[in-house]
């Protein structure tokens, strides 16, 4: 039996081996890297106590119990497979378990995005970007922070990407666009009022839409130039933040920001060198 699951399970422990247990279970990275007095002194028992309780679990002492700890804890973590998108960690979870399942969400979610790209459409949108007249940006709450950092990569290409920061506002933005210009719009549902209102603005101004949303059926969908999809994993009510879909926007406007640096590779590669450091004489 994994000792992991030996210490679970408690029928034959005492009360002051199962306090052991329990710290050991919900701390067991510390445990890794403490000795037995200092094991001892967290748990409120004697380091003959805990030699007791490592013989008890067939080890022939703590160094031998630390080994065998390390050893199927790590596998543990390492076999971790997070499948859940809306609730990849529970409340059991130790902190190096939960930095291996967020680490293993992003792995699955990115990888789920690029089987969803069209590259058809990921081409197309990057033609329309590059021949536009202006370039725009529309979304809300999380949607809206993704396109802030996408505005702040392109400008350091000398790109500027239009956003109003109040949000509700962005009505003026897209009913000052024209024919000639585009817009990115964001939008997991696709059915958000605003955003429809404000694609449904574009469209009539003459603008190009390329839409990053998780319904290909959306009247956002219906209404775009281009659509790029990215999964649709959450459930209303049902999960912790939104880690999965901003990780999921975050790899579509990093590919299409990507794409749209390798159009003129050379120029662009020249202008992303970063921020001035302010220069300083002595004086």
């Amino acid at each position: 039996m994994n000792i992991l699951d030996r210490l679970k399970d408690s029928d034959d422990f005492t009360e002051s081996e199962i306090e052991i247990a329990t710290f050991i279970l919900k701390n067991t990275d510390l445990v890794l890297h403490s000795s037995i007095s200092k094991l001892a002194f967290y748990t409120y028992s004697s380091p003959a106590t805990i030699v007791r309780f490592c013989k008890k679990l067939n080890c022939n002492g703590y160094k031998d119990f630390k080994l065998v700890l390390s050893c199927d804890f790590l596998n543990n973590v390492n076999a971790i497979k997070t499948t859940n998108f809306d609730l990849p960690f529970d409340s059991s979870d130790s902190t190096p378990a939960i930095a291996r399942k967020i680490e293993q969400l992003n792995i699955d979610i990115i990888s789920e995005t690029r089987r969803n790209l069209d590259y058809n459409q990921l081409d197309l949108a990057v033609k329309i970007l590059t021949h536009a007249r202006k370039v725009l940006g529309i979304g809300v709450s999380d949607s809206f922070l993704r396109l802030k950092d996408f505005q702040l990569k392109l400008l350091k290409i000398g790109i500027n990407l239009e956003l109003i920061d109040y949000q509700a506002e962005q009505y003026h933005l897209a009913n000052m666009a024209g024919e000639g210009d585009a817009a990115v719009i964001i939008s997991n549902s696709g059915v958000t009022a605003e955003i429809v209102n404000d694609a449904q603005i574009l469209v009539s101004k003459g603008a190009d839409i390329i839409a990053v949303t998780s319904n290909p059926n959306s009247q956002l969908a219906k209404l775009a130039t281009v659509t790029l999809l990215i999964p649709e994993n959450s459930k209303r009510g049902e999960k912790i933040s939104n880690i999965s879909s901003q990780s999921s926007i975050d790899y579509v406007l990093n590919v299409l920001y990507s794409c749209w640096f390798q159009t003129n590779y050379r120029k662009n590669y020249s202008l992303d060198k970063g921020t001035p450091h302010a220069r300083f004489d002595g004086n």
